[in-house]
Parts: C-alpha cells; sequence; structure tokens
C-alpha cells in the first residue's frame, strides 16, 4: 500500500501538476544490475574530472574540521549514489515527523516551523538530480559533500522518542528539553547549507567556462572559501551528532547566534562570489539557472501561501458577526447630521496616538449603540483604520458565543496582515481544534502572538481599530470579564497601534469587568445617558423627519393622498418626546408607520395618552401586535393570538435564531403558516426578505431589539398583555419537539456517511457535517436539553426523555461531536440528571449515571474520532454497563469475538488525554474545578468536570513542577533554572523568580501566598519574595532534592524535604533545621503535609510510604503494600486518607489513622510520577509516564470495582504479556508473559485451549508456534531458549550461548535475552536472536540440539562506526526452510528505527542471498512467506521478491490483513483505522501483538491486557 502523503506533498503535487515549470521529480531507484556497470574504482569520486575545489575547500579548514569531512567522504560512485539516496529518505521521513510533531521555534523574532525548512530541504536536494545523475555528472560540490555525516545529522533530528529507560529519568528528560531547539537550529542550517551548495554549484558551471584571468582566479578563491565555509559547519555539526544525546544537551553545544553567524557570513560570501561570476560571464546563462533557484523559493512561497489559506479556512467564525455583513449591512446607520458630536470624538480617540487602547460606549437598552458602532465601522473602513469587527447578538446562537469572538476578528486580521494570517495558519496546523478550546488560547494563539509578528514598516495607517458592539450581548458573563481581561493585554503589543471600540449595556458584568479586570488609564468611557438632552432630541428629530420623507415618497405612486406637510411638527415634536431618549422607540414606530396605511397608523399611535410618556416599551409595542387580532371575531382572534404566542414566542426562545425552513421542521408547522404569522410583523422582527419581497427560506429570523424579547416575556404583564409568553411552557413545548425531531428517522449510526470508523473529526469538511445535520436537527441536537431544563418539569421514566436516550443516546453523542461539542454531551447528561425525579424516573437516573461514566472515560476518542464511539468506546465498556447493554447489538457488525473487560465501572472516572511527554507534577485548584498537569512537554489547565483541555502553557523547556497559589490565582511552574509565575485567569506571566543555576525541581506556595519556596538539582533550597521576585533565603543543602520532595505546612511555619533517605524539618521563617526524620532506607521521593499540620507524609525508593510526626519528629506508621519505588503521596482534605502513586503502576489509598491499605486503583501503563486529591477530597488525580492524567473516584468503595474473567481464579492472569504469536492457521495464538508462563488461545472462541505451559524462566522474551501448532519455542530474559510440547506437557531448556540443556533460566550464563525465535516449517530448524546484540542469527538443529549457522547483520557501508546500532525487527522462514528473512532497522542511540531493510539469506550457509535487500517505507514488525514463496507479507505491504532489487525502494502491493498503527494506538484493517485502543489494551512499547488475516490480538499487562482478541468480520471494518 502505498504511503499516506503529507499535508504539504498533497499541495506540492496539486501545483506540480498544474504548474508549467514544475518541480524536477526525483529519479527513480535505478535496478541493481544498472549500479553494478559502475567503476568500482577506489579512488574518491570527486578528482573524477580533475576538479580541485573540494581539495583546495579542505586545506582550508582546520586540522579537525578537516578530518572529520575526509573520514566520511564517499569512495564510490555506488556509495556516493546510495549514500545520496539514503539522506533523501531520511530527509523525507523528517519532513512527516516534524509535520506530525508540529515542532517549531523562533528564528529573528519570527515562529518557525521546522517542517517548512525540511519541505525546502527536499526541493534542494531534488535540484541536486534535476540534470540527471549526480555520479554521471561528476558534480564536484555535491560529490564532495560528506554524505553519510549529513544523514547522520538529519536523522539525529529525527530523534523525537526517546527510550523510556526508568533508572535515568532525569537524564533523559533534559534531552527531550534541549532537542527540540537543537533540532530546529540544525534543520534550518541544513536547509540553508544546501541552498548554498545549489548556488556554488551554478557558480562553478561559469568557472569551468571561464577563460584564465585574474578575474577568474579571484572566482575560484571566492569559490573555495565558500565551499570551506559551508564544509566547516558541516564537520562542526557532524563531530556534535557524533556524541551521545546526554553530553549535546550537556554542553550546549548549538545556540541561535552560531546559526545566525552562519548565515551572515554565507551571505557575505556568497554576495562576493556572485560578483566575481558576474565579471567572468556576462552571458544570459548564468542569469538562467539562478532564476531557476529562485523559482524554488517562490513556488515554496506559493505553496505556504496555499497551506495558509487551507488552514484558515479551519477557523470556526460567527455568520452575520461583522459589520457589512448580510445579517448587520442592511441596519440603520447613523443618519447625516445626527450624533455628530459623539462620532468625532471616536474619530480623534482612534487617530490620536497617545489614545487610550479601548474605548468604551455605554447605554441602556434602546438608545442607539448599535447604529453608532455600524457607523464608527464604516467610517473607519472608508479611513483604512478598521481591523476588524463583531457585533454580539443574544439570542443568535454564534453571534452570542464568547469563542466565536477572536476567531472572527482573526479571520479578519488575517486578510489585511499576511503575517498575522500566516501566524494564525500555523497555529491551526498545530492545533486544528483550537477554535474548541477556551478563550485564553484562542486569544494567545489567534490574535496576541500573530499581531506581535506584523512587520511595522509594513503598516500604512497611524492605528488599526477592533469594533465590539453590544458585548453586554454575550452568553456567559464570566467570559465577558475574561474577554475583557484578555482585550487589556493589547498593550503589549508594539507592532501596531492597536485600538479597541466596546459598546455595551451597563450591565454588572461589564461594569466589573472594566472596573477590576483594565486599569483605569487603558480605557477611555461614554455614558450615551450623560449625553445632553438637546443632543438627544436633535438627532431623534432628525431621523423622524428623515423616515417620514422616505415614506411619502415610497406612497408616491399609488397612494396621493399624503400631503407634502405631513405629518407636521408637533405631531414630529409630540413623537420625539415620547421617544427620547430610546432611539429603539423612534426606530420600531417609523417602521409600523411605514409598512402600511401610514396616515392610520399614524393617528393609532397619536390617539394614546398624550400627557403620558410612553411606559418604557409596552405602549410602542402594544399597538404593533394589536393589528395581528384587529379583525374577526373573538374566536379567530384567540386563534390568531395562539398562533403568534407558538410562533413568535419559539422565534424570543430560541437558543440560537432558525430560518423559516428549520422552523417548520421543528415546530411541525407549514412554511406557509409561520410565514403569514411573521408577514406584519417586520417593524419588530428582521424578516429577511428575497428579491421578490418574500421572506427568505434559509435565512435565520432574528430580532431587531432585546426588548421586544424582555417585552414579550415580562411576567408583569401578564395581566395586560395578551401576547405574554409562558417562557417555561413555551421551553417545555420546544424541548419535546426538539427530541421528536430526532426521534424520528433523523438520527442514526454514520450520519454523515463517512463509512470509516477511524475518521478523526478534523479530516471531515464542514461541508459534510452541515449537509448531514441540517439546521433544525443541528440545533435540536445542541439545545434539546437546554429546553428540558428551563422547562422547569421534571422528568421522569415515562416521558419522552428515558425512551429516546434508549434508542439515540449515542447517535446523539455521534453529532454533537461531528458539531464540535463534545463537551455539551456530559453538560447535557448532568444537567438531565439534575432534573430527574427521584422517584419516578429510577431507570433513567441509572441510565444517566452510567452515560456519564461511559462519556467522561471515552471523551477524548469520541471528540476526536465520532464513530469510535459505537465501537471503541462500546467495546471497551464494563459488560454491565447499561450503556454497552442498551446498544452491544451493533459491535457484532465488528467483531467475532470480543476482548475480556470488567464488569463494572471501577473507580477511574476520566482519562485526561493530549500530553506527548511523562508526567511530571499535579495541582488542584482550590475550588477543585480546574487540574493543571505538568509533563515534559508543557502544562495543560484541564476542566474536571468535562475533561476538556482548557489551555495548555508550551516552553521551550519541560514543565518539572506545577502548583496553584492557595487563593488560585497564581500558577507556578518549574521551567529549567527558574520559576515562572503566571496569573491564573489570563495566563499572563506575572512574575519569573530566576537564581538557581541548575534545574529547579519543585516549588511550593506559602499558605498567605506571599513566598514560594524551591528546590533545584543545584544543592540549594531557595525562599522568594513574589512582590518582589527577590531571594529572601537561600540553603545550601547536602543533596540535591528529589521533585515532589518539598512541601509547606498549612500552618505557614513548617518546610519539609527530602535529603537523601532523610527528611529535614525546617522553619518556614529562618530556614533553620527543626528535625531531620530517620527510617527510610533508601532516596526520599515525596513529601506532603496533611492539612492538620500534625503529620507529614514521605515515599521512598525503599517502597514504603511513612507518617511523621511535626512535633517529635518520631515515625507513627510504616505502609507497606507497593512493589516499586514511590514516587508521590498527597493526604486528602481532612488528613484521613493519603494516597501514593508507584513505579508499580498502581495509586494506593491508605487510612492514616489505621495505617491500613483501603484502596488499589490500576490502569496507567507506566510509572506514576504526581498525584493529587482534590480540595472535597471525592478526586484524585494521577499523572504516569504513560502520558496520561486519570481522575479517580476516591469514595469508591472496593466491592464496586468487581472483575470478570477467570483472573480472579488465577492470579497469574496479571502478569504483563511479553511476547505473542499467531499460529500459521490462524487458529491459535500463544501469549508469554513475564512470570514465565505461556498460553495458547483459540482465535474463534477467544478461551484457552489448555493450561499454562510453565517454562522454568522468569519472562518469556519470544515465542513462536510449528506450522500444526504442536510444538511451542520460546526465548527467555537471561539468554535461555526452550521447546514446549503441548499435549505432552514436557518443556526444555536450553542455553543460547553454550547449548547446554539447564534445568532452568537461572542456571543460564545470563546473556542477552532470546527475543527473536522461530520454528522451520520442517521443524529441523530453530531460528534465535537477540534484537540489539551485534545483529547475529543463529540456526539451531532440532535434532543434533547444535547451533549449525551464524550470520551477522551489517549496517550500511559508508557510516562510522559506533554511530549507528542494529535492530533486527522481524524474521520469517520460507516455505522451503532454505532462506530467512529478517528485517532490519538501524535506529541511532534512543531514537526510533531510520533505515528499514528486509534482507534474504540462504540458511544452509548463513550467506546473503545475492543482492537481496528490500528498502521499505517503514521498518517491518512482522513478515510471513507466502505459500509459494514468491513474496513476503509485512505489516509495510506485500513485498515482490520477483522483482529487482538492491538499495532502492521495494514494489509494495496493499496487504489485506488486520495490523497495528505505527503508535500501537489504533488496529488497522486494509491500512485504516477501525478501532482505536484505550492505554491499558494497547500493545507494550516492545510491540506486543500478533494478527492472521482479519484476526488480531496484543498484549499489555495486567488483567485487562492479558490477551485482547479482536476478529473483525470480513466486509465489516467501515461502518455498516
Amino acid at each position: 500500500m502505498a504511503p499516506k502523503p503529507s499535508k504539504r506533498d498533497w499541495f506540492r503535487n496539486k501545483l506540480v501538476v498544474r504548474s508549467s515549470s514544475p518541480l524536477p521529480a526525483r529519479p527513480a531507484p535505478r535496478p541493481a544490475a544498472a549500479a553494478a556497470t559502475r567503476t568500482s574504482s577506489s579512488e574518491p569520486a570527486y578528482t573524477k574530472n580533475g576538479s580541485s575545489i573540494l581539495a583546495d575547500a579542505l586545506e582550508a579548514l582546520d586540522r579537525e574540521d578537516r578530518g572529520t569531512i575526509r573520514t566520511l567522504l564517499p569512495t564510490t560512485v555506488f556509495t556516493i549514489d546510495a549514500a545520496f539516496d539514503e539522506v533523501h529518505g531520511v530527509v523525507s521521513e523528517l519532513g512527516e515527523l516534524c509535520a506530525n510533531k508540529r515542532w517549531s521555534w523562533t528564528y529573528k523574532g519570527h515562529k518557525v516551523y521546522v517542517h517548512d525548512q525540511v519541505d525546502k530541504v527536499v526541493e534542494l536536494l531534488d535540484k541536486f538530480k534535476s540534470v540527471g545523475d549526480v555520479v554521471a555528472n561528476f558534480d564536484p560540490i555535491h560529490v564532495g559533500l560528506p554524505w553519510a555525516g549529513i544523514r547522520l545529522i538529519l536523522e539525529v533530528s529525527s530523534a523525537g522518542d526517546l527510550c523510556p529507560v526508568t533508572h535515568a529519568l532525569t537524564v533523559m528528560h533534559k534531552v527531550a528539553l534541549s532537542d527540540s531547539r537543537q533540532r530546529a537550529i540544525l534543520v534550518t542550517g541544513m536547509e540553508l547549507s544546501f541552498h548554498i551548495s545549489n548556488r556554488l554549484n551554478v557558480y562553478l558551471g561559469t568557472y569551468t567556462r571561464a577563460s584564465s584571468s585574474l578575474a577568474s582566479d579571484n572566482f575560484r578563491r571566492s569559490l573555495v572559501n565558500l565551499y570551506a565555509h559551508i564544509l566547516r559547519f558541516l564537520g562542526c555539526a557532524i563531530r556534535i551528532q557524533q556524541k551521545s544525546a546526554v553530553s549535546r544537551t550537556a554542553q550546549a553545544l548549538w545556540d541561535t547566534s552560531d546559526l545566525t553567524r552562519f548565515e551572515e557570513r554565507c551571505d557575505t560570501l556568497c554576495s562576493r562570489a556572485g560578483e566575481e561570476a558576474r565579471i567572468c560571464d556576462s552571458g544570459e546563462s548564468l542569469r538562467i539557472q539562478l532564476q531557476t533557484l529562485q523559482e524554488i523559493d517562490k513556488i515554496h512561497g506559493s505553496l505556504s501561501r496555499l497551506q495558509d489559506k487551507a488552514d484558515l479556512a479551519k477557523l470556526i467564525t460567527a455568520a452575520g458577526a461583522t459589520y457589512d455583513s448580510s445579517a448587520e449591512g442592511e441596519l440603520p446607520r447613523c443618519l447625516p447630521g445626527t450624533r455628530l458630536e459623539l462620532l468625532k470624538q471616536i474619530d480623534d480617540w482612534a487617530k490620536d496616538p497617545a489614545g487610550q487602547r479601548m474605548f468604551w460606549l455605554c447605554g441602556v437598552a434602546g438608545t442607539g449603540k448599535s447604529t453608532i458602532a455600524r457607523t464608527v465601522a464604516e467610517n473607519l473602513h472608508e479611513d483604512g483604520l478598521l481591523g476588524a469587527s463583531f457585533f454580539f447578538k443574544r439570542g443568535r446562537g454564534d453571534r452570542s458565543h464568547a469563542t466565536l469572538l477572536f476567531p472572527t476578528i482573526a479571520r479578519q486580521l488575517a486578510d489585511l496582515f499576511p503575517e498575522v494570517g500566516h501566524t494564525v495558519a500555523s497555529a491551526l496546523d498545530e492545533d486544528s481544534l483550537l477554535c474548541d478550546k477556551h478563550l485564553q488560547p484562542q486569544f494567545e494563539k489567534l490574535l496576541l502572538q500573530p499581531l506581535q509578528q506584523v512587520d511595522r514598516s509594513s503598516i500604512r495607517t497611524a492605528s488599526v481599530v477592533i469594533v465590539i458592539d453590544a458585548l453586554d450581548e454575550c452568553e456567559n458573563d464570566r467570559n465577558i470579564m475574561t474577554i475583557l481581561r484578555l482585550l487589556s493585554k493589547i498593550e503589549v503589543i508594539t507592532s501596531i497601534r492597536l485600538r479597541i471600540f466596546v459598546t455595551s449595556r451597563p450591565e454588572l458584568p461589564v461594569v466589573l469587568g472594566f472596573r477590576k479586570e483594565v486599569r483605569g488609564d487603558l480605557h477611555h468611557d461614554v455614558r450615551l445617558e450623560d449625553v445632553e438632552q438637546t443632543t438627544i432630541e436633535r438627532d431623534i428629530r432628525i431621523f423622524y423627519e428623515l423616515q417620514f420623507t422616505q415614506i411619502k415618497e415610497d406612497n408616491l405612486l399609488y397612494d396621493d393622498e399624503i400631503s407634502a406637510e405631513w405629518p407636521g411638527e408637533s405631531t414630529i415634536a409630540s413623537l420625539v418626546d415620547r421617544a427620547k431618549p430610546l432611539f429603539i422607540v423612534a426606530f420600531t414606530v417609523s417602521r409600523y408607520i411605514a409598512e402600511a396605511d401610514p396616515l392610520g397608523r399614524l393617528d393609532k399611535m397619536l390617539r394614546q395618552d398624550s400627557n403620558e410618556p410612553l411606559n418604557g416599551l409596552k405602549d410602542t409595542y402594544l399597538p404593533i401586535l394589536e393589528q395581528i387580532v384587529a379583525v374577526g371575531d373573538a374566536s379567530q382572534r384567540n386563534i390568531r393570538t395562539a398562533e403568534f404566542q407558538h410562533v413568535v414566542g419559539s422565534i424570543v426562545l430560541l437558543s440560537n435564531p432558525l430560518s423559516t425552513t428549520a422552523l417548520s421542521s421543528l415546530l411541525v408547522i407549514s412554511r406557509p403558516e409561520i410565514v403569514k404569522v411573521l408577514q406584519p410583523l417586520s417593524s419588530v422582527l428582521n424578516t429577511p426578505r428575497t428579491a421578490d419581497g418574500r421572506i427568505h427560506p434559509t435565512t435565520p429570523i432574528t430580532l431587531f431589539h432585546l426588548s421586544f424579547r424582555d417585552f414579550l416575556l415580562d411576567a408583569s404583564l401578564k395581566d395586560e398583555n395578551k401576547f405574554w409568553i409562558d417562557a417555561r411552557k413555551m421551553h417545555g413545548i420546544l424541548g419535546t419537539q426538539c427530541v421528536r425531531l430526532l426521534d424520528s428517522v433523523t438520527l442514526r449510526e454514520d450520519i454523515c456517511a463517512i463509512n470509516n470508523p477511524g475518521t478523526r473529526r478534523a479530516k471531515v469538511a464542514k461541508s459534510t457535517v452541515h449537509d448531514s445535520l441540517l439546521e433544525a436537527v443541528a440545533y435540536a441536537c445542541r439545545y434539546w436539553v437546554q429546553h428540558v431544563v428551563d422547562s422547569g418539569e421534571r422528568v421522569t421514566d415515562d416521558g419522552v426523555v428515558y425512551p429516546f436516550l434508549q434508542n439515540h443516546l449515542l447517535h446523539w453523542m455521534e453529532a454533537l461531536s461531528w458539531l464540535g461539542r463534545a463537551s455539551d454531551i456530559i453538560h447535557g447528561l448532568r444537567a438531565l440528571r439534575s432534573v430527574t425525579n427521584a422517584q419516578s424516573g429510577t431507570q433513567l437516573l441509572s441510565m444517566l449515571d452510567d452515560a456519564i461514566r461511559f462519556a467522561l472515560s471515552n471523551r477524548y476518542i469520541i471528540d476526536h474520532a465520532p464513530l469510535q464511539t459505537y465501537v471503541s468506546a462500546l467495546l471497551f465498556a464494563p459488560s454491565q454497563s447499561i450503556v454497552r447493554q442498551m446498544f452491544a447489538g451493533g459491535l457484532q457488525k465488528y467483531f467475532k469475538t470480543m476482548p475480556r473487560v470488567p464488569e463494572r465501572w471501577g473507580a477511574e472516572m476520566q482519562k485526561l488525554e493530549g500530553h506527548k511527554g511523562f508526567l511530571t507534577s499535579l495541582a488542584f485548584s482550590p475550588d477543585g474545578k480546574t487540574l493543571m498537569s505538568g509533563s515534559a512537554d508543557n502544562a495543560v489547565i484541564w476542566d474536571v468536570a468535562t475533561g476538556e483541555e482548557m489551555h495548555k502553557y508550551e516552553h521551550e523547556t519541560g514543565v518539572r513542577g506545577v502548583a496553584f497559589s492557595q487563593d488560585g490565582n497564581t500558577l507556578a511552574l518549574c521551567l529549567g533554572d527558574s520559576i515562572v509565575l503566571r496569573d491564573t485567569a489570563t495566563g499572563e506571566v506575572t512574575q519569573r523568580l530566576s537564581g538557581h543555576h541548575k534545574e529547579v525541581t519543585a516549588a511550593v506556595f506559602s499558605p498567605d501566598n506571599k513566598t514560594v519556596w524551591s528546590t533545584s538539582k543545584d544543592s540549594t533550597l531557595r525562599l522568594w519574595d513574589i512582590a518582589t521576585e527577590k531571594e529572601m533565603q537561600k540553603q545550601e543543602l547536602a543533596l540535591p532534592v528529589e521533585e515532589r520532595s518539598l512541601a509547606f505546612s498549612f500552618d505557614n511555619k513548617t518546610i519539609a524535604h527530602g535529603s537523601g533517605e532523610f527528611i529535614i524539618l525546617r522553619d518556614a521563617a529562618t530556614g533553620v533545621q527543626k528535625w531531620k526524620l530517620v527510617g527510610h532506607t533508601h532516596v526520599i521521593t515525596a513529601v506532603a503535609f496533611l492539612l492538620d499540620g500534625r503529620t507529614v507524609v514521605s515515599g521512598s525508593a525503599d517502597l514504603t510510604v511513612r507518617l511523621w510526626d511535626v512535633k517529635t519528629g518520631e515515625e507513627n506508621e510504616k505502609l507497606t503494600g507497593h512493589t516499586d519505588r514511590v514516587a508521590c503521596v498527597a493526604g486528602s482534605s481532612d488528613s484521613r486518607t493519603i494516597a501514593s502513586g508507584s513505579w508499580d503502576l498502581t495509586v494506593r489509598l491508605w487510612d492514616a489513622g489505621t495505617g491500613m491499605q483501603k484502596q488499589t486503583f490500576t490502569g496507567h501503563s507506566g510509572a506514576i510520577f504526581a498525584i493529587a486529591f482534590s480540595a472535597d477530597g471525592k478526586t484524585i488525580a494521577s499523572g504516569s509516564w504513560d502520558r496520561t492524567v486519570r481522575l479517580w473516584d476516591a469514595l469508591m468503595s472496593v466491592e464496586t470495582q468487581k472483575l470478570e474473567g477467570p483472573e480472579k481464579s488465577d492470579p497469574s492472569l496479571n502478569s504483563p504479556v511479553s511476547a505473542m504469536c499467531v499460529s500459521l492457521d490462524g487458529q491459535v495464538i500463544a501469549s508469554g508473559s513475564l512470570d514465565g508462563s505461556i498460553r495458547l488461545w483459540d482465535v474463534a472462541t477467544g478461551e484457552e485451549t489448555q493450561k499454562p505451559i510453565v517454562t522454568n524462566t522468569w519472562g518469556v522474551t519470544a515465542v513462536d508456534l510449528s506450522p500444526d501448532s504442536e510444538m511451542v519455542a520460546f526465548g527467555s530474559t537471561y539468554g535461555a531458549f526452550g521447546l514446549s510440547d503441548p499435549q505432552l506437557g514436557t518443556t526444555r531448556l536450553w542455553d543460547a550461548d553454550t547449548g547446554e540443556e539447564i534445568p532452568d533460566a537461572m542456571q543460564s550464563r545470563r546473556g542477552r535475552a532470546i527475543d527473536v525465535i522461530k520454528i522451520s516449517p520442517d521443524r529441523k530448524t530453530i531460528l534465535l536472536a537477540s534484537r540489539r546484540h551485534q545483529g547475529t542469527v543463529r540456526l539451531w538443529d532440532v535434532a543434533t540440539e547444535k547451533v549449525t549457522r551464524r550470520f551477522e547483520i551489517y549496517s550500511m557501508e559508508g557510516l562510522g562506526e559506533g554511530i549507528l546500532r542494529k535492530c533486527l525487527t522481524a524474521v520469517a522462514f520460507s516455505p522451503d526452510s532454505k532462506t530467512v528473512a529478517t528485517g532490519l532497522a538501524v535506529p541511532l542511540v534512543g531514537s526510533r528505527p531510520q533505515d528499514r531493510a528486509v534482507r534474504l539469506w540462504d540458511a544452509a550457509s548463513g550467506k546473503p542471498t545475492g543482492m537481496r535487500r528490500f528498502k521499505l517505507r517503514s521498518y517491518p514488525k512482522w513478515m510471513r512467506f507466502t505459500v509459494d514463496g514468491s513474496a513476503l507479507d509485512t505489516n509495510v505491504g506485500r513485498v515482490d521478491l520477483s522483482l529487482p532489487c538492491g538499495l532502492g525502494q521495494a514494489s509494495l502491493s496493499p496487504l489485506t490483513e488486520a495490523t497495528m498503527s505505527r503508535d500501537n494506538q489504533w488496529v488497522q484493517c486494509d491500512g485504516s483505522d477501525v478501532l482505536w485502543l484505550p492505554h491499558e489494551y494497547r500493545g507494550s512499547r516492545r510491540r506486543m501483538s500478533a494478527s492472521h488475516g482479519a484476526s488480531i490480538a496484543t498484549g499489555r499487562g495486567g488483567w485487562k491486557g492479558v490477551l485482547l482478541l479482536v476478529r473483525t468480520v470480513a466486509g465489516h471494518h467501515v461502518m455498516a
């Protein structure tokens, strides 16, 4: 199967197809025969044409650089070409890796994405071969480059995943933190080197054509200097990369300044060479060739712009929110001659360089704020000052959502500033779901950071203004204050003079926001009520005069009764008096009069008591509505009133406006009937029209002003307003209608017709979702729960809700996920539970409780791949889960055999996923609503209720520790050698406490929030004053303090920290040591105070948790039970419970009073490094090496965690699976465990076929079945291997090194683990190997019990000794047992495999079978020959062994097979992801999985992962 192209590759391919001068394609690999015809001379290829440029360039280097380059220069034409191909392959893979990892860095003030740089390298490498064969053309520049060393540099740059060597966590952590920047510098340097090499090659061509002269001599010296400069950079880079990863990190060998100097020198030397070239060649040849090089940069720029457009399309914006949108464009502006003083004041503010950053225009409802805002935006646009606009509208769905504010503004700014567009696009490329995130990351990624990238010299205007209207109509009060808080940060933007114009009612959230969140000197305020009454009267009068003039003009064609003097000065004066100061009254009255019968309607308005001003808005709206029922008898009037209440009542209570077509579907009323009700209401409702004047069928109906809604819902007017709407009753109707709509044929599995259960939501076009979930359906999905809750009715089992959920719960979850509202699932279920009747809704309550657990446990995958709701989420739900039992029938479509799962939901409530590095620390906010996690990659704030990622703090270094201040207002992050303090609300860095000389390992706040204690690898303990950022105390320690081994007592008096195997208690004020607690026998790994202030809890590598008396220093309790080092401890808020996390993968709860173990929580697949209690003591959070955070129910009893399956009677099933294989016929699977047992499983039933085989080893590392499944071969940890006959129950062991038979594995010489073993088809030979031991494969004769053959797997030619190590990944025998196939990966130390190939060997001689080496795009995890031996099936695809091969890519054909994805997260069928595996069901890092056809098994450890046996039904790996 062909590899899936990256996104950038897709765009490049599209461009190449359409371009008139496409990029040159990389030549196809040459057959081995062709390669063999070349010279095999050992003379260096770079001297073939007699050129001495390279020789002189080498002489210009110092001895060290020259030696490095010379040793890596290719020596034959074959190695030149092969090395080039290898470099090209490595670069292509590096590009894919960089795109997946989204690596970026800041260079010269701009954010640079590493995959962009790699793309350029690929294009430049292609250019090397654009004229044909490198060797054939004897290009001394490119042939003379040290390609093997270049490959090394790029391979080190690819090293993204480090080996999890648990005893070297600190070292690995440090490597991970520094490698990203080193990688970026290297890749950028390589891109520059290749670019200059291409230019140098063009200059060399000019030099060879030039006649000998003084000018040509000068030209040659320039070329030598330029070439030497490139080689000098490469030599230095190669030497550094030959060092170990730890050495590279510790010595900090690369810095941005090094790259800057290299680039500046390149520019200088290139300019000089260019001038000399033009002197020697005045013709067109040089210009044309240089222009070709420039085309590469131009094409890359075009690709980047195309990519930017594609990424910007991911911005979810609010339709109709801009001032010039179809929704706002037709609404009124300030009429000429009105609001003159105010508009001038705003204009002066916008253009004043010294003006405040924000302008707040405040006014009560109806005073014309939105009209002013539209006018201001229009004027600013005409002056070239408008940056963006956003007009909030309550009740208009997207326009009331705060989460769409910044994306909508960013989209407009991206059109205005290219730099903003590129930065925003890059952010969306990195996080395609950014628009679903909370306000803070949106503000930073979409507004703040992009605007900081704007080039000031490109700005042609004095200021850029953003207009935000009706902020008070934002849906959430907290969001309003957050928006103002974030907008106040614009003062840090210096690239442009940004201004914010805001209008709102004087609502409390806005008032408090400006008062508390925005400094007084940052905003200028104007209250419309303070404007002089004469000015208001004048403006309303002008408005009326213009409106009446327009009415008369409109009636000239068909009505001559209106006189020129109508309506008269006194009439206008009367209307002005009644309207002031509310412009909405004048607007509504004028529209009402203009609709029909202007004379009669004006007279009706004037007949009201002229001595009284209008009573609010009642006397404006009532006369307008009365016309609806003005004719007909009482019965007809009542019918029309009821129709009005039903249709208009729905409109004013909708959470999101709908079109008449959608209203018809929702309310089950024909569209003509709805139109009939709305037709006479155009003065109070915005009813968009078509060209022929009819109400538009698909444009939402909205309110002109919220005052109309307030009037209709005002309960105080119930008796006098016949149009009054009972909000609760109407909500109940809407809730029922939503459920009815969804319960019809609308909701169904795979509603978007995707047909692939592994499809990610981010990959599906919005148009597809929109077409599948039509307007009314999408509305019902999102808001049916809210209407049910707002109805005030208690929900019961007999209502519409319970049967709806019984049929459509999973369909509803899927639909919400496609709509990007996965968090609404949890909110909705909890809201329903809160209104369910406890007596008459018992079944519904049970279902909701189960559904909440189901949604929480699977939130991550439901959000990312909605169709996994029916597959992964359902498959791994507990067997007694109500949701599983209700919908389990659907699983039969996909699986014949089901995995073993728990019986009930356990203590684990949620699994928070998203970190790319192991977890180092956790902290709950004081209110328990949020959780902060620190890891080797970043820090994340999570919403505890929904598991949603609220914000991610990204840093160039990993986070070693996190903490909340006691008041919850400040975050502390341990970053490198500093402690960074951030404001909790804004995320802004408020302080940086610097002074440590090495990495800070822990930081804790004092209870009074005034100071911070910190520890570091520099063996110091320091106290910091937060206000001044000054160091107050410094204590020199004998030993460094481990992470999580620092704690502050809650009475503010004592500080505790670990020191080797002791705990030190110090006076918090003076730092003087009070106690030295002695008892642990190994290093202290964790320390915590209980809230009672009397007890210190400690954890240690001695496997114990201990409790100490603070006053006496005595040990109170010793808690034993962990089987590996304790890494973290925490105490509950009532001081009654202690939690501990360990390297044994468990979280344990202890009774602080008795020391008894209360609970054990399992589920993590890696060591647990962080643990925390919520403030209420109900929730425990744990963070692990497996990169997940898990939330546990601390109050769940042991009885509720019963498990099903044989593990209850057979504890050995809890032993981790360490090896696995599938029989040749696919009917039997064998699994080996760390306890030394081997089990055989029937694929059809998933049951064991017999009792476990006892091998007398500790740790089965490899297992294989003979073709008839009657013989089992296995390898062990200590270099032993064995054979077992399952039928006879006999097992024999041999020492792999000596060949001697031994009674048990402990008697072996403890050599390398035998982790590769294979039985030949004829059962005569056993293949033995250690994956990483010299690449040696041994063939052992079963009859003689001797090793008969050995053969070595060597690294590829041309690579320096010691640089690489080999890794055997898979082996296979041919059907005739005469040929052995080996899968090989050559990784760098600590990296993922790079060189991936299959090689064939003669089993009789142990020699390679000619040039039988096939290069693959990914390393082979497994392989087997086809029945006729003509091809080799691998997880990568089928290799045709009849085709020519060499060092080129193997010819692969797609393979229909159930396989594991590369990251072990997905089961794949036919190359497509079909089943996502939770962490506890994935194979280990050694990829413990086996597959055959449509069957697949994977092992992990613990009973859940004993064996996952999933057999997909043929033809049903896609959605039915």
